[in-house]
C-alpha cells in the first residue's frame, strides 16, 4: 500500500511539470528588440523612452485577435514570448536613435548618475495591438512627450494620435507577428520627424 501511494503521488508530481502541449511562443526579430546592455553615450539632449501602456486584454500574453469589429479574444496558444510592452519599448528605443538627443529605455535611464538632468519623456498608450479576422494588423493609440526640468517639474509638450493598419501577407500567427512588427515600425518612423520638430522649438530660446 505505501509503496502504491508513494508512485501515484510521483505520478501526479510528474503531470504537474510537463508543459502544456501546442503551445508557441512568438517575438519580434532580435536585431530589432534587443536592449544593449550599456547605455550609449550620452548626447546633449536625454529622450526617455517609457513602456507603452497596452490597454485591456492587449498586455496579456495571449496574442489579440479583433473579431466583428469589436470583440477582442487573446489567442490560447499562441503566445509573446516575452512581455509586450518591453518588447514594443526596445524597439522604439533602437529606431528613434538620433544624433539630435540620446535615446534611452527607463531601464537604462535610472542607473545613471546623472539621472535627475533635464530630460524628455515619450510616454505611449495603445488602445489597439492586434490582428483583425479581415487579414490586417493594426496598431492605434497616442503618445505623449514630457519635458523633465528636474526630478519634481515637468511639462506636457504634446499629445499625438496614431492609427496604422497593415495588411498580413499569409495566413498564421507568424505572419501576424511580422505584420504587427511593420506596422510598430511604421508608428516610430511616423513619431520621430515630429518629436525633432516638437524638441527642437522647444529649445529655442
Amino acid at each position: 500500500m505505501k509503496t502504491f501511494c508513494l508512485t501515484l503521488l510521483f505520478a501526479v508530481l510528474a503531470a504537474c511539470t510537463i508543459s502544456p502541449q501546442g503551445l508557441t511562443y512568438y517575438q519580434f526579430e532580435s536585431n530589432t528588440v534587443a536592449e544593449s546592455s550599456q547605455a550609449p553615450a550620452i548626447q546633449p539632449q536625454l529622450l526617455v523612452v517609457e513602456k507603452p501602456q497596452l490597454l485591456g486584454i492587449l498586455s496579456q500574453q495571449g496574442i489579440a485577435m479583433r473579431y466583428d469589429g469589436t470583440r477582442l479574444k487573446n489567442a490560447n496558444y499562441h503566445l509573446w514570448s516575452d512581455d509586450p510592452s518591453t518588447m514594443l519599448m526596445n524597439m522604439a528605443q533602437l529606431q528613434l536613435r538620433d544624433n539630435q538627443w540620446t535615446a534611452l529605455t527607463r531601464y537604462q535611464f535610472q542607473p545613471l548618475s546623472n539621472s535627475n538632468r533635464p530630460h524628455y519623456q515619450l510616454s505611449w498608450q495603445l488602445d489597439k495591438f492586434n490582428g483583425t479576422t479581415d487579414g490586417t494588423a493594426e496598431i492605434s493609440g497616442q503618445w505623449q512627450l514630457y519635458f523633465h526640468y528636474d526630478a519634481s517639474r515637468s511639462h506636457l509638450l504634446a499629445v499625438v494620435p496614431f492609427s496604422h493598419v497593415n495588411p498580413i501577407p499569409d495566413e498564421g500567427y507568424g505572419a501576424l507577428v511580422t505584420s504587427l512588427q511593420t506596422t510598430w515600425s511604421s508608428v516610430i518612423d511616423g513619431a520621430k520627424p515630429k518629436l525633432l520638430e516638437i524638441i527642437q522649438k522647444h529649445q529655442q530660446p
